[in-house]
């Protein structure tokens, strides 16, 4: 799943903040608790505002994911 995310990052990271952690890591297991993350990969979406819009364990699609983050980015942009 790397690669498509790496793509993704290439894509949308002018507007996407990407983020990924090894859950062995502290930093990785404060995150997993956070959003109660029991599997792996795992994938959270947040909005601007921080609220989550989409979440996904396990392999997901690059074509689904970016669905996502496109309605996402299209929900916050001003009209």
């Amino acid at each position: 799943m790397r690669p498509v995310v790496n793509g993704l990052a290439q894509t949308y990271g002018d507007e996407v903040d990407f983020r990924s952690y090894n859950i062995a890591s502290g930093e990785g297991q404060a995150w997993a608790d956070r959003y109660g993350l029991r599997g792996h990969p795992a994938y959270v979406l947040l909005d601007a505002g921080g609220s989550e819009s989409w979440r996904a364990v396990g392999v997901v699609g690059g074509e689904v994911i970016e669905a996502e983050i496109t309605d996402v980015l299209r929900a916050t942009q001003v009209p």
